[in-house]
């Protein structure tokens, strides 16, 4: 019973192969996908075009869902079943049942949980000598009879194959499993005989040596095509991601600056609502105040008429009334200076309506421009959405054209696979006749030094093209950037290439934000010495400046505060025709060899960037 398991966990590891050989991010590029994974990327790319058709997927969850499968072990489906996008019933119908994997069956039946296929992939990429199975069982996740019957329910749909719908197959009741298919194909071909003559043997071996000369030369070209071909997917994968996420943070940042230039606008036009009510208040007030004052003024003036008329009337009582008239001259006196007083104070309050008079024109007027800016505002963020989805739009485009021109790219790479496996059989058939060939001369114990020469060098060029490719041993990355974040990660490591930032200024920046906390952007200001404006265009990787209609190397330099626009002026005064910009920078002492190099290879050196419809087409 326990060898039957370790067969079975054998079997499901080399079943589940699919999960390692999908392709990798940008840390872990593969040397030579196989066609398994070829075809598995094309299969998640169709799969992922028929959720969004289907209305399963918006385009946002399916960009950020191939943007996560990069350096996730998970397929496309599993990431979107792990999120809750798609409900199984949903998905599987998409999937042929030959495609139904082991642990997809256990994950269904509820024996297994997708976040346990996920850590046992990592650790099978931790340590590859491991198999899938055997850290399944070992973990606990799944027991040993468990493993035996989901590998008898995978054999049972295999043999459904042709199928489209997975789903509505699982959910049928499965009959006994048949007899399995015959293990191995038929014998290779027998090779042609050879004519018995020495000079025609020495004939057919030279041309021999030539068609096997030129196959390796074609095929080390076709290895080289493909190498570059998947570089340039990948790279345009990464441009499409970079521009919808950055598509993103500009409309919301224009939504969230339109909410706030109407909430503005809400609280100016309350402020000047309570002044007008307070204005009106303080008018009435001293509307009141004034006829009070007025119907005093009346009061004293009739008092003064009767007074005089009195006086007229008392002459006759002058001499006994003396003093009495003394002390009404000093009351009249009084009241004529009260009089002044209530007049000075009625000028006082008619030059504060005035005022006021004048503060409600200036808050009309405010309110009026106020209004005014909330027109032009509310005109500038409609161009800015139009604008913004004309560029959606123009992105959307480019990306169905990349799709297309990828599906050809594959078609060539199915074709040139297809005749790599022929070439490959024909130099083989070629090195078994170059062999008979050999042993038939030697037999007829005709040597020459010609011949011997000849089979030396057959013999050195057949050792060499069957030694393995060389791997390139690039540097690890520092285990502090590993941990970063994917924008963090890319900002450090252009800094590195551009020779501003070393990888001890790297350990320092990381932990220095780590335990400081703040943002990314100032901790790395402060703790590398670099400009603001530097760490702001390393941030963007200079796509402001591609915005505002920068084309030229001199724009970037400028702009990331490396090179004064002086300087850049001067060197280009002394730079002769078809001369480098930053060749001239770097003798002249302003920029180092490293910088130089960076800003020729990004941005195009002493020629003009190229667009963006040219960098998604190459």
């Amino acid at each position: 019973m326990q060898n039957a398991t370790s067969l079975r966990i054998f079997h499901y590891d080399s079943c589940s192969r699919a999960y390692s050989s999908r392709p990798r991010g940008p840390m872990n590029p593969p040397t030579s996908p196989t066609p398994t994974a070829i075809e598995q990327e094309k299969f998640e790319i169709r799969l992922g075009e028929a959720l969004n058709r289907a209305g399963l997927l918006t385009p946002a969850q399916l960009a950020q869902a191939m943007w996560e499968k990069a350096d996730n072990p998970l397929m496309l489906g599993e990431l979107c079943m792990q999120h809750g996008w798609v409900a199984p019933r949903d998905l599987y119908p998409l999937i042929p049942v030959e495609l139904v994997r082991i642990g997809e069956i256990l994950v269904l039946h509820g024996y297994l949980e997708l976040e346990h296929i996920h850590q046992a992939l990592i650790q099978q990429r931790q340590h590859p000598e491991r198999k899938l199975g055997e850290i399944l069982v070992q973990q606990g996740w799944v027991q040993p009879h468990w493993l035996e019957w989901a590998l008898d329910k995978q054999q049972q749909l295999r043999r459904r194959r042709g199928a489209a719908n997975s789903w509505e197959v699982m959910l049928e009741q499965w009959s006994t499993i048949p007899d399995q298919p015959p293990l191995y194909a038929s014998p290779l071909q027998v090779a042609q005989q050879v004519h018995k003559a020495t000079a025609q043997y020495q004939a057919r071996l030279e041309h021999y040596q030539e068609q096997v000369a030129a196959l390796e030369a074609q095929l080390e070209r076709e290895r080289q095509q493909l190498v570059e071909s998947q570089s340039r997917q990948q790279q345009q994968q990464q441009r499409i991601a970079e521009l919808e996420a950055q598509l993103a943070a500009q409309i919301q940042q224009g939504s969230e600056q339109h909410r706030a230039a109407q909430q503005r606008i809400q609280e100016l036009e309350e402020q000047l609502r309570a002044q007008q009510d307070r204005g009106s208040a303080q008018v009435q007030a001293l509307a009141e105040q004034l006829q009070a004052a007025q119907a005093e003024l009346e009061t004293l003036r009739r008092h003064c008429h009767e007074l005089t008329e009195w006086q007229s009337q008392a002459k006759l009582k002058l001499q006994e009334l003396g003093s009495r008239l003394q002390q009404h001259q000093q009351a009249e006196a009084q009241l004529r200076q009260a009089l002044e007083h209530k007049e000075a104070e009625l000028a006082a309050l008619s030059q504060s309506l005035q005022e006021q008079q004048h503060q409600l024109q200036v808050a009309q007027s405010t309110k009026a421009r106020l209004i005014a800016d909330l027109a032009h505002a509310r005109q500038e963020a409609s161009q800015t959405i139009h604008r913004l989805r004309g560029e959606l739009q123009e992105a959307q485009t480019q990306l169905q054209v990349t799709q297309e021109r990828l599906q050809e790219v594959q078609a060539q790479l199915q074709a040139t696979q297809s005749h790599l496996q022929s070439t490959e059989a024909q130099l083989q058939q070629a090195r078994e006749q170059v062999r008979q060939l050999q042993a038939q001369v030697q037999a007829n114990r005709t040597p020459s030094p010609a011949p011997a020469t000849q089979t030396a060098s057959v013999a050195e060029s057949t050792a060499d093209a069957e030694l393995p490719p060389q791997e390139y041993l690039g540097e690890e990355d520092l285990e502090a950037l590993q941990r970063a974040n994917p924008w963090v990660r890319r900002i450090l490591t252009q800094l590195r290439a551009a020779g501003l930032l070393d990888n001890a200024g790297i350990e320092t920046v990381l932990h220095a934000w780590e335990t400081e906390g703040g943002t990314f952007t100032d901790v790395l200001t402060h703790h590398s010495g670099l400009k603001p404006e530097t760490v702001k265009f390393f941030s963007e990787d200079g796509y402001s400046v591609y915005l505002a209609g920068g084309r030229h190397v001199a724009d970037y330099l400028k702009a990331s505060g490396l090179v004064s626009a002086a300087q850049i002026q001067q060197i280009q005064e002394h730079l002769p025709p078809g001369g480098s910009l930053c060749q001239a920078l770097v003798e002249a002492g302003i920029l180092s060899q490293a910088t130089a190099l960076y800003f020729e290879r990004h941005f195009g050196g002493k020629k003009p960037r190229r667009s963006l419809r040219q960098e998604l087409m190459l």
